[in-house]
């Protein structure tokens, strides 16, 4: 299905003004009115700490606002040090905590053991757990980074409970239900200069965002691309979340901007799409809708044109003496080319080439070529593609991501990313150090082939990509969900025939 050009921006506050938490406290001194200790926590200048292994908890005495159990626990961390855990409570009993004391019943989020490495990068496991008088669950554990001043969040409404590990937009996971309960915090054997030095809880909104006023569309035989104007949120919203996409009722994906591809259409056939609002709390709003029709390939339509053996139909190059500009979908073909591909005719000679077909401009500029025994090596370049914009009448389209080098910038020898249709895999994107890219759609047993006149395999059961040479990449690096490129695969070992290899 889909591409998700969406971004997932870390943040050190929330992105909203006009949300309001009923406390605020930065723990200098433990409040015993609005608080209930268990354990051994302590208050200082710096926040809330607790040296000791079985640690100590604050469950909040002030009721929610609105008189449920629901409602959100923000705190920000002071992390200078490796060590510690980090406690987040919903629906907590006066009696909850966790690790080797742990009790009650709660639902709680923490960060463990935060470690930093010697580049000074830091890296957490946290935990989703769900405990019914003293019976833990681990609802989900996960690794993500972590930093000094982060924040955390957890919040709960209705029967799915949102975690926010330093992340603008929430990660969300069904959990059941539990009595009657308060926010609270905790920490168990916080190493010395690290704290919990604020805490925020606060009411679930529960006002829909507004609805997406219109949906633009534009199509080709094998993609369908969505843009809409972004929504704002309501003086009182917690923020906007992202957008949910459906296609023909079927839920696809979730993205945070305002542009979303389905690289997983086929020629000729004609879908339903809806993309509905959701904030920061769950609340979802009323679905917008387009229906779009995707054109015939080149090679089915109706009175399809003569083959050129230079090149092929279907894959997006001139025909009948038409050339296929980046402005639309003419003749069925795909709108946008990218990278070198050898069908391809290109001009220049200081390292650009701009494609005479489809009058996009690559630059490429090769940066190394590492060598293993025996002469074999892989080339490294830095790439840029000018058809990450395109204009027509559905508006102005921005395609590209910024991986880290600039928007639309790429470094890399090649890359694996798997595009999904709804919760099953359609097929897999193949990109090139020139920013080529080719749809690997012909699977036979979880090893993936191509049409498209590029002769690589990718094993996905081993992770592994392989040459005609008989080399082969190791796929062993995935971007995580909060990258701009989350899913996409690199290599980590790169092995010819004899065995020599680079990594």
């Amino acid at each position: 299905m889909k591409r998700l050009l969406g971004t997932a921006f870390l943040l050190a506050c929330p992105a909203w003004a006009g949300y309001s938490y009923y406390l605020t406290d930065n723990l200098t001194a433990i409040d015993n009115s609005k608080w209930t200790t268990t354990g051994s926590p302590a208050a200082s200048r710096t926040g809330l700490s607790a040296a000791t292994p079985s640690g100590g908890t604050l469950i909040s005495r002030l009721p929610v606002p609105d008189g449920t159990s629901e409602g959100e626990v923000s705190m920000t961390l002071t992390v200078v040090a490796s060590g510690g855990t980090y406690t987040e409570f919903l629906q907590a009993s006066t009696d909850a905590r966790t690790g080797p004391s742990g009790g009650g019943s709660y639902l709680a989020f923490e960060m463990q053991n935060p470690r930093f490495d010697s580049a000074g990068k830091c890296l957490a496991n946290y935990m989703l757990l769900q405990s019914t008088a003293g019976t833990t669950r681990l609802v989900a554990g996960f690794l993500n980074s972590c930093r000094n001043g982060m924040v955390m969040r957890l919040a709960v409404h209705g029967g799915t409970a949102m975690v926010w590990p330093d992340l603008a937009a929430p990660m969300e996971f069904p959990i059941a239900a539990l009595a009657a309960g308060q926010p609270g915090i905790g920490a168990i054997a916080t190493p010395p200069g690290n704290s919990i030095a604020l805490v925020q809880l606060g009411a679930i909104a529960r006002t829909a965002p507004a609805r997406v006023a219109q949906i633009a569309s534009a199509a080709s035989w094998n993609r369908v691309d969505l843009q809409w104007h972004a929504v704002a949120p309501d003086a009182a919203s917690p923020g906007i979340a992202g957008y949910w996409i459906y296609r023909d009722g079927v839920y696809l994906g979730r993205i945070s901007n305002s542009v979303f591809s389905d690289e997983s259409v086929a020629p000729g056939q004609t879908y339903a799409y809806s993309v509905s609002v959701v904030d920061q709390h769950g609340n979802l709003s009323p679905a917008a809708s387009v229906t779009v029709t995707t054109p015939p390939s080149p090679a089915t339509g109706p009175n399809p044109p003569p083959a050129d053996p230079a090149h092929p139909p279907g894959k997006g190059v001139a025909v009948s003496g038409k050339t296929q500009t980046a402005a639309g979908a003419t003749n069925g073909l795909e709108p946008r080319r990218l990278g070198v591909k050898p069908t391809g005719t290109y001009w220049g000679g200081a390292g650009e080439q701009v494609d005479m077909l489809f009058g996009n401009l690559n630059y490429t500029l090769p940066l190394w070529n590492p060598k293993s025994r025996g002469g074999w090596g892989v080339n490294f370049a830095l790439t840029y593609n000018s058809q990450i914009w395109r204009q027509d009448s559905g508006g102005t389209w921005l395609f590209g991501q910024d991986v880290g080098y600039g928007m639309g910038w790429k470094l890399l020898a090649g890359a694996i990313t798997p595009i999904w249709s709804g919760s099953q895999l359609d097929h897999y994107l193949s990109t090139d150090s020139t920013g080529a890219e080719y749809r690997l759609d012909q699977n036979n047993s979880g090893v993936w082939t191509s049409q498209e006149g590029i002769y690589v395999s990718y094993d996905s059961n081993a992770n592994r990509l392989y040459f005609p040479d008989g080399s082969f990449w190791v796929m062993g690096c995935v971007s995580g969900g909060s990258e701009q490129d989350a899913g996409t695969s690199y290599p980590t070992t790169m092995q010819d025939t004899n065995g020599n290899s680079l990594s």
